[in-house]
């Protein structure tokens, strides 16, 4: 047997990787994964009967242990590993795999606690396994490596799931993967409430998937902090072409890399989908794709390259986005994809009629794109291979708060002229106006309350 599904690992700064570390949630006994300190040390286990059955004299088992993860640490015929309690008879434990040869005595381990790394989480955590990360920072000189296709790391500050202030996950170490992924079946890796950075002279990824195919395999991203790598979220393998089938990035911040923000090789008609997140000033693009991209209440600004770049015949569909200061294009797609859609989004200070770029194409897109796309809005003459479409806004200044607050000003011409403006306007089953751009506003003065408020 292999440690239950429902089996959450704990892991604090204060803990050991000695301790036990894990609990499974669907039994019935009492978590004492999370504390610092284990909730038993054995120096007396006695595998008794069978090798999957073990008592202790000085702390007899009870029903309360049921669930809990034993780190078996040393003994004479004993194996060195963790072991999971399925039940208790009396005082009579069983585990969930062989504890070694039956009769042996004077085994060591450790009963509870939290683990220390992640890493050794990561290690031990089998399918569909959740590691929970308190708040705190944890130094990593070698990466953690997912070999496993589902399993959920969720970063918390006092109680499991109760999202506060992110654990810092960083490391130092030169050109280091702080996370890899060598999954290669059907499954998800969730990545919740983590701040994760690279501080090194010579960066690494984010993540990266590493030396097999992720056919069936997505990435989720939610609430975190990539701060600083060369790219931050990678399924392209550096060139290896290593992908996966789809990657969603939901209320991040990726920043400061020093390459791409996401570099995502998903093929077969995959797509990477990014919501309400802000991806800016990355030395590359924001986003650097080869397979279809969505982007829905999000903010690509001040990346050296451009916002999105889509390089081959995929196709994109853009939403209440805004571009800003990014010195390639605002976004950079190809004639040949099917279509493009962009709608309610803001292009500003990108390089000069390059807002929206078409590669290939130098008039409008005809009934393929600009024809399915509305009131968007940007400067006179800053588009390259794009027709105007309906309900569009010229632009003559910035309509932002600032270059940090990307909700509208009050001036004419700039953000007055985004407010209440968006799609879709009049339409068959009725009226309604968003703003143009990221942020929607409540009340009467800046259009209807919108996803995200």
């Amino acid at each position: 047997m292999a440690f239950a599904a429902a089996t959450e690992w704990d892991v604090r700064t204060a803990g050991s990787d000695a301790n036990g570390g894990g609990f499974n949630t669907a039994s019935s006994g009492t978590d004492r994964s999370q504390a610092n300190t284990p909730f038993q040390v054995y120096t007396d286990l006695v595998i008794v009967g069978v090798n999957t059955a073990l008592t202790s004299a000085a702390h007899p088992f009870a029903a309360s242990d049921v669930g809990n993860v034993i780190n078996v640490t040393g003994g004479t015929g004993f194996t060195v590993q963790r072991l999971q309690i399925v039940s208790v008879a009396g005082v009579t434990a069983t585990v969930d795999k062989s504890a070694g040869t039956v009769g042996s005595t004077g085994g060591a381990g450790n009963l509870g606690g939290a683990l220390a790394t992640v890493g050794a989480a990561v290690a031990v955590a089998v399918v569909d396994n959740t590691v929970w990360v308190k708040a705190g920072t944890y130094t990593v000189t070698a990466p953690i490596a997912i070999s496993i296709v589902s399993l959920t790391i969720e970063g918390y500050s006092t109680t499991h799931g109760d999202k506060g202030p992110r654990p810092l996950i960083t490391t130092s170490t030169n050109s280091l993967n702080l996370i890899t992924s060598t999954g290669g079946g059907t499954g998800t890796l969730r990545f919740i409430n983590l701040s994760l950075s690279h501080t090194a002279g010579t960066r690494g990824n984010g993540i990266v998937q590493l030396s097999v195919f992720g056919n069936g395999l997505y990435w989720v991203f939610s609430l975190c902090l990539l701060d600083g790598f060369s790219t931050g979220i990678n399924s392209d393998n550096v060139g290896s072409n290593f992908t996966i089938s789809g990657t969603i990035v939901d209320k991040c911040e990726i920043k400061n890399c020093t390459g791409n923000g996401i570099t995502p090789n998903t093929t077969g008609g995959s797509t990477t989908t990014v919501n309400c997140s802000w991806i800016h000033n990355n030395g590359g693009d924001g986003i650097n794709s080869v397979s279809n991209v969505q982007a829905y209440y999000s903010v690509f600004s001040a990346n050296g390259a451009s916002g999105i770049a889509i390089s081959s015949s995929a196709q994109a569909e853009i939403l209440s986005c805004c571009f800003v200061g990014n010195t390639a294009k605002g976004f950079w797609g190809a004639a040949s994809a099917a279509f493009h859609v962009i709608a309610n989004s803001i292009f500003w200070g990108n390089a000069a009629a390059a807002n929206i770029f078409i590669t290939g194409r130098t008039t409008g897109m005809s009934n393929r794109d600009s024809t399915a796309s509305h009131n968007n809005a940007y400067p006179a003459g800053g588009t390259t291979g794009w027709a105007a479409s309906q309900g569009d806004v010229t632009l003559t200044g910035s309509p932002f708060v600032s270059t940090t607050n990307f909700a509208l000003n009050a001036t004419a011409g700039a953000g007055a002229a985004c407010a209440a403006a968006g799609f879709p306007g009049v339409a068959a089953f009725g009226t309604g106006m968003l703003n143009i751009g990221s942020v929607q506003t409540g009340g009467t003065g800046g259009g209807q309350k919108g996803y995200p408020v």
